[in-house]
């Protein structure tokens, strides 16, 4: 199987918006259970979270594939030197690609802004950081927060980052 970072970004989306569909037509239905809702907002809050971190990475690899990397330790060298040596399309299919760690989403979100130079508006960053908020606490631990809360992030933000990756990439 071979799906790149572009293809499972967009993939990721495309799941996170038919959930958040999901959920606003569970919404009207008063005959729908609030456990239903809630997981339907997880999806939407895991699979756009995502599809936002594969997406920022696939620009950082735009840029140079050593933006990507959280280390450039002896793994991505020797990587890069079974990548040669075997005519592999990309490092991330040699043997060593599960000791070859990428960046964090915050850490991603830092260098495309920095590094790449796209500016962002004080209430994205804001919203970015949330998602990832929720998003943590929905992998790591149990997650407590207002329904509406969710909503209003993805309400205000949205269409921010479809417009933001839809001139980008």
């Amino acid at each position: 199987m071979k799906i790149n970072f572009l293809e499972n970004g967009i993939d990721s989306f495309q799941k996170g918006f038919k959930s958040l569909k999901e959920y606003e037509l569970n919404l009207v239905d008063e005959k729908s259970e609030e456990i239903e809702r809630y997981f339907l907002l997880k999806d939407a809050v895991i699979f756009i979270h995502h599809g936002i971190e594969i997406l920022m990475k696939h620009i950082l690899i735009n840029e140079s594939i050593y933006l990507v990397f959280s280390n450039i330790d002896n793994n991505v060298k020797n990587a890069y030197i079974e990548l040669k040596n075997k005519k592999l399309d990309n490092i991330f299919e040699t043997s060593l690609r599960n000791k070859i760690h990428t960046v964090s989403y915050e850490e991603a979100f830092d260098r495309v802004q920095k590094i790449c130079g796209y500016e962002f508006s004080k209430e994205f960053s804001v919203h970015i950081l949330k998602l990832n908020e929720f998003r943590n606490q929905i992998t790591h631990s149990s997650i407590s927060v207002k329904e509406l809360e969710v909503r209003q992030l993805f309400e205000n933000f949205l269409s921010e980052v479809d417009f933001f990756f839809f001139k980008t990439i």
